[in-house]
């Protein structure tokens, strides 16, 4: 359908393209927790797990504040990390660019850095 309205619109064909390489993304079973403090502790480890095979994690929260309690909470047990919402005071550039650096840890919202491959 969006091939033959491309084709009428634009007076252009239009063919798929195969990709460069196979799909590396890995779909996990979700996981339920019992509370808070749970989820936490869920996301502390998997943090700990990435971070020992040097691999980048972004944590996406739904606020500002959230990312600032999280980011608390990080802070509390030592785990170094970067936020990027729309409060930070590093620039948002940098900020990204840090982010997928082997072991990083970025806590964002889901509105910062949209449309950014990190």
């Amino acid at each position: 359908a969006e091939r033959r309205e491309v084709e009428r619109t634009y007076s252009v064909d239009s063919f798929d393209v195969p990709p460069n390489r196979a799909c590396m993304r890995q779909r996990l079973p979700t996981r339920v927790v019992e509370d808070a403090a749970a989820h936490r502790e869920l996301l502390v480890g998997t943090i700990e797990e990435a971070r020992a095979l040097q691999r980048p994690t972004l944590l996406l929260f739904l606020s500002i504040d959230a990312t600032a309690a999280f980011s608390d909470h990080l802070h509390r047990i030592g785990v170094r990390h970067q936020v990027l919402n729309e409060l930070q005071r590093e620039d948002e550039d940098y900020v990204v660019f840090r982010a997928g650096q082997p072991g990083a840890v970025t806590v964002a919202t889901n509105t910062a850095g949209r449309g950014t491959d990190i």
